[in-house]
């Protein structure tokens, strides 16, 4: 069984209950803890440990919202919500209540930051070792032992312009280490604006292929408006690709629009299927609630695009017999098939027969297929008018059945509930730990059904946004953004797969965020009947595609 590196066991984390009247806080002598239970939904814990500020009259402004002590030490006072921060030029002050805090707060001693789970450490410890530069024996040695190399690697670009060549291989690629690199970007090349009118993104493939070298093929690329996923093999394990395939969810503006959504390549490795995802949620310190059904939306359209359908074409589960069937029994072979449907979206003349021969893409297909309340987008009623139904129906992430390994990349946005204040102050004291109890996607993988079944590596880099351009402080502008882990990489746990480095890449000082990027040692089936002789061409085209919005 591969093991990772451990993580410390954030569910035993102190919260702290306390009045829900905004406007007076007061704390509870009893502490609490966070329920065990992975099924548990995070608004049953907002209502106990959390208060969030959600008001949506100026997105502008980012709202605050308290923070939860550690249980690894005195807990950290808690604060007043600050509606706006002001700079440090501004007249206006903290409450006395807000100063006493911050007081108190930094006269607690200096803690040790974790050491760095980096490429240098995984160096050290002989956890990546360079490729053999033999082909033949590297080819030998990937089909003996059924294990290889994945690099991961997110980065949002701002649209700043590109590293060189080295900063871009000695920081973020490490070439000749690895027989997969998986990079994703966000507002790359462009900006989003401009991105609507020119989403290829062929000048940073391009870049990144250079710095990879001549050993490195591009297998695929995709772009959704400024984002882009690129998949990139070593030359020696070719052959043993097959199935390659991508698609993109749109998840932006009245969600068609591709300002915001995730990009999926899956490829089958010998008999092993694989799922390399990017996606950019949406932004704000008050929409964890959005970012938490955008991530599960594209997981589910995801997993059907090419997924979960094909196991029901190719296994004959809905045969000729299933457009004379009832209602009820479609839906109890889609559910005894696995097939991620909402019970109310099913329609009575849905068949997926329909779907063997048509041109289109999977998902401009389903999407006309199964809600009765909007009837032509599955979209639209998933968010707009039937928003309860991923919290009342879903079990748990679709992409997990659907696929053997899931790496999944991005600028995912989540944010840490807190004034800039007292992050800083925390920052400064190296309390990664009361940081880390008070981030959102921390808390949602142990509570929210949507993350049940992904791990993420321990977090022991620094924020990696928002910093200013050039620079290694934090947005000193007068919006004063809250310092978050916003770029980050989860993947499907299984004893399948060894997290050999995550760390962010903090000398790429080009946006205002870092890039970010992880190590795995992957197992896979080997199939025996593929010769290396024989590269799938038909399969591997080297292709890229663009697409700026997802119309139903």
């Amino acid at each position: 069984m591969m093991s990772s590196p451990s993580k410390t066991d954030l569910g035993s984390t102190t919260t702290i209950p306390m009045d829900t009247n905004l406007d007076k806080f007061k704390l509870s002598q009893e502490q609490q803890t966070g329920s065990s239970d992975t099924g548990e939904n995070i608004n049953d814990i907002n209502n106990n440990a959390i208060i969030m500020v959600n008001d949506g009259d100026d997105e502008e402004e980012e709202k605050e919202s308290l923070l939860v002590g550690s249980n690894t030490s005195k807990p950290t006072h808690l604060l007043q919500p600050l509606l706006a921060q002001p700079h440090p030029n501004d007249q206006c002050t903290n409450s006395d209540e807000d100063q006493d805090a911050i007081k108190n707060s930094k006269q607690q001693p200096l803690s040790k930051w974790p050491d760095l789970l980096d490429d240098e450490s995984a160096l050290e410890k002989n956890l990546l070792q360079p490729l053999p530069r033999d082909i033949s024996q590297l080819r030998k040695n990937v089909e003996e032992n059924g294990t290889m190399t994945i690099r991961s690697i997110t980065w949002n670009q701002q649209a700043q312009g590109f590293p060189s060549i080295k900063t871009l291989r000695e920081q973020m690629l490490l070439p000749s280490y690895f027989h997969l690199v998986v990079v994703g970007t966000q507002e790359c090349e462009n900006t989003i604006a401009k991105s609507l009118l020119y989403p290829c993104k062929v000048n940073w493939e391009k870049l990144c292929l250079d710095a990879l070298g001549f050993d490195y093929e591009l297998v695929r690329g995709h772009s959704l408006q400024a984002s882009h996923l690129a998949l990139y093999a070593h030359r020696s394990i070719v052959h043993l690709l097959s199935e390659v395939d991508s698609t993109a969810v749109a998840t932006g503006f009245c969600d068609k629009l591709g300002n915001k959504g995730g990009i999926a390549i899956k490829v089958k490795i010998g008999k092993t299927k694989f799922c390399f995802l990017t996606a950019h949620l949406s932004a704000f310190q008050n929409q964890m609630d959005k970012r938490t059904f955008e991530f599960l939306k594209i997981s589910k359209e995801v997993a059907r695009n090419f997924g979960h359908v094909e196991r029901i074409l190719r296994e004959g589960i809905m045969d000729k017999s299933t457009s004379s069937s009832s209602s009820e029994e479609r839906r109890t072979n889609a559910n005894n098939a696995d097939v991620f449907v909402d019970d109310d979206c099913l329609r009575d003349d849905f068949d997926p027969r329909a779907f063997k021969n048509h041109n289109t893409t999977m998902s401009t297909t389903l999407t006309c297929s199964f809600c009765t309340k909007c009837s032509k987008s599955f979209r639209q009623c998933s968010w707009c008018c039937c928003p309860d139904r991923i919290k009342k129906n879903d079990k748990h992430n679709p992409l997990l059945e659907a696929f053997d390994h899931v790496i999944w990349c991005g600028d995912f946005n989540f944010r840490i509930h807190g004034t800039r204040d007292i992050v800083d102050t925390l920052l400064k004291q190296n309390r990664c730990d009361v940081l880390l109890d008070n981030d959102q996607l921390t808390m949602l993988m142990q509570y929210d059904r949507a993350f049940k079944g992904f791990e993420e590596g321990p977090v022991t880099f620094r924020p990696t946004y928002k910093f200013d351009r050039l620079s290694d402080s934090y947005d000193t502008s007068s919006k004063r953004r809250i310092p978050a882990w916003t770029d980050r990489i989860l993947f499907k746990e299984n004893n399948r797969i060894e997290l050999l480095s995550y760390c962010s890449a903090r000398n790429v000082r080009i946006s205002d965020h870092r890039p970010v990027y992880a190590s795995f040692r992957c197992s896979f089936d080997v199939d025996d009947t593929k010769d290396p002789k024989e590269v799938p061409r038909e399969l591997l085209r080297s292709e890229s595609r663009s697409e700026v919005c997802v119309i139903s």
